[in-house]
């Protein structure tokens, strides 16, 4: 039988490129966790062997940092890390209803950032839908912002004959 060239037999050992490649990055990390210790520990004796000679402010900068080196030490699972960004099946299944003023496109009670390459029609486009959802519902306040335009330019689209 003939083996295949490209995977490596039983007895021979396999090292692909990623399993080196991370090497250093592990070794960075533990030097960096090391250092952190060692900052801990020196600050920790710092406060207890000299704090009496120490000011106010010193104490309170030392204890800032060890908080700050307690927080990098301390491993933070991706649960918790991402805690806010993360959602679940009963999340999207308990998600409020809302409509949209715009099919698909704009919906109630949001914001939203419309952008594109100039020239490209953004300003006339929304525009239009501005003056779509003001005549469709005019309970409905609307904030434009155009970092381009000054007012004379909003003026000139048209924007103050929008309201209803």
């Amino acid at each position: 039988m003939k083996k295949n060239p490209k995977q490596p037999s039983q007895t021979e050992p396999f090292v692909s490129v990623d399993s080196v490649s991370i090497l250093p990055k592990i070794e960075e990390k533990i030097k960096n966790k090391v250092h952190l210790l060692q900052e801990k520990r020196r600050i920790e004796s710092i406060l207890v062997a000299h704090n009496d000679i120490l000011e106010e402010h010193e104490l309170v900068e030392l204890q800032k940092q060890l908080s700050s080196i307690n927080q990098s030490l301390t491993r933070k699972n991706f649960k918790d890390e991402f805690k806010g960004f993360i959602y679940t099946l009963d999340d999207f299944e308990n998600t409020q209803e809302f409509f949209w003023l715009i099919d698909k496109v704009i919906p109630s009670n949001s914001l939203g950032v419309f952008y594109g390459a100039s020239g490209s029609g953004k300003t006339t486009l929304i525009l239009h839908y501005i003056s779509m959802i003001l005549h469709q519902y005019p309970q409905v306040y609307i904030f434009y912002i155009d970092g381009d335009m000054g007012t004379q330019n909003i003026k000139n689209a048209g924007v103050t004959t929008l309201s209803a």
